[in-house]
């Protein structure tokens, strides 16, 4: 987002290590601000995509295990916001209300992304903790482990009528993506 010179803040702990370091000299290279450091170890993910375009994710949690953000950081959330890797940040997720209902006091959007361990978050989502989440995004194999659904769509719908998420945006590899909503569904393919 910073690269399209959208105006991009980190909240999040950034070690004092080797991958902390190559974070925040991109950060400097991209202009992006960020709200700390800490002496311990950065969280990582290993992403990995095989050649239809599937994705599997390994964590390292770092210091994702102590994140939280306080009232005067929320404060600070008057635009769009991203929640990345939905499932590392259980202190954060625990209770996403406040995040969300920040985002839709100021008429804005918040976007979040799973991560591969959905047992938790499954139980998150199920508890209605993430209800009137914009736009949740996932891949299929992330949807059918969370849904214990075979079929996308079911999914979709799951997470949508169930537990109050108003898009879910699958992932398919080579196949495109798919959005579910109340009253839509649409399929996006890949071009090649």
């Amino acid at each position: 987002m910073a690269q399209k010179e959208v105006e991009t803040k980190f909240y999040g702990y950034i070690g004092d290590d080797y991958p902390g370091s190559v974070i925040i000299k991109d950060f400097v290279k991209n202009n992006v601000t960020w709200n700390q450091n800490c002496h311990e170890s950065t969280g990582i993910s290993l992403v990995l995509v095989d050649q239809s375009g599937e994705r599997s994710v390994t964590s390292y949690q770092g210091m994702n295990d102590e994140f939280e953000l306080s009232a005067a950081e929320l404060e600070d959330l008057d635009n769009d916001m991203a929640v990345c890797g939905l499932g590392l940040l259980p202190h954060l997720e625990t209770d996403l209300k406040p995040l969300i209902a920040r985002a839709h006091s100021n008429g804005h959007t918040i976007y979040a992304g799973t991560t591969g361990d959905t047992n938790h978050l499954y139980q998150f989502i199920k508890e209605g903790k993430y209800s009137g989440l914009d736009f949740l995004f996932m891949n299929n194999l992330e949807a059918q482990r969370l849904c214990q659904l075979p079929n996308l769509i079911d999914c979709g719908k799951e997470l949508v009528n169930e537990c109050g998420i108003k898009n879910v945006i699958i992932t398919e590899g080579e196949g495109g993506a798919t959005m579910i909503s109340q009253n839509d569904i649409y399929h996006a393919c890949r071009c090649k």
